[in-house]
């Protein structure tokens, strides 16, 4: 097959391509197929960012709050897990639906909004 990928430690990344219906199940009995925005994303079972949040948790034993920025589809577990949902100017609407806080800048720029609200005690407790 000719299909562009990149290829990771964990994650097998099938650039610009929808996977079919068929292709989908065929993978499920060996990993999770995730998309982040349009691209095909083959991920080891039950790895995932919901999934390395909740054992970074665990390990550290941390019951503080938890906020996670997303701007793509493969975002989605990881807000069912966090405290506070962001996202990032430029993230895909299904992120932005489900968000706590939609930041004005794209990216890293939204990164740095968000690090100043936080530092400036602007990420309000009703969003916490």
């Amino acid at each position: 097959m000719n299909i562009p990928y990149s290829l990771g430690k964990v994650i097998i990344y099938i650039n610009n391509r929808k996977l079919s219906h068929e292709e989908i199940s065929s993978l499920n009995e060996l990993c999770d197929v995730e998309y982040n925005r349009g691209d095909a994303m083959l991920l080891p079972k039950g790895v995932n960012k919901a999934s390395g949040i909740l054992k970074l948790k665990e390990i550290l034993k941390f019951g503080g709050l938890t906020v996670g920025v997303g701007d793509g589809e493969n975002d989605l577990k990881m807000m069912e897990v966090v405290d506070v949902k962001v996202a990032v100017k430029n993230a895909v609407p299904c992120i932005k639906e489900i968000a706590d806080v939609v930041l004005t800048h794209e990216d890293g720029e939204g990164i740095m909004e968000l690090l100043d609200m936080i530092e400036k005690g602007e990420l309000k407790s009703s969003e916490a």
